[in-house]
């Protein structure tokens, strides 16, 4: 049965899947911290500082190094 139910679903094929949301990780965190709007603007600005310089062709290791973060961080905020 799961077999079956796996191949019905076609999650190997991008078509089949919904449309892509983006996540405000910002958003999230000063929702969970119980942050002000001031946080959120901050995590928006790394995030914005970072795709700039990752648009320049810096590593992410040195994008993480500019802003604070780490690579790990960087790649994440990048991907949100």
């Amino acid at each position: 049965h799961c077999a079956k139910a796996f191949i019905r679903s076609k999650l190997w094929k991008s078509d089949t899947w919904g449309e892509r949301h983006k996540v405000s990780f910002g958003k999230m965190f000063a929702k969970v911290a119980g942050a002000d709007e001031a946080t959120h603007a901050a995590v928006a600005a790394r995030r914005e500082i970072a795709e700039l310089l990752r648009a320049e062709g810096l590593p992410l290791r040195d994008v993480g190094e500019l802003i604070g973060v780490s690579h790990q961080r960087a790649s994440q905020l990048l991907a949100s």
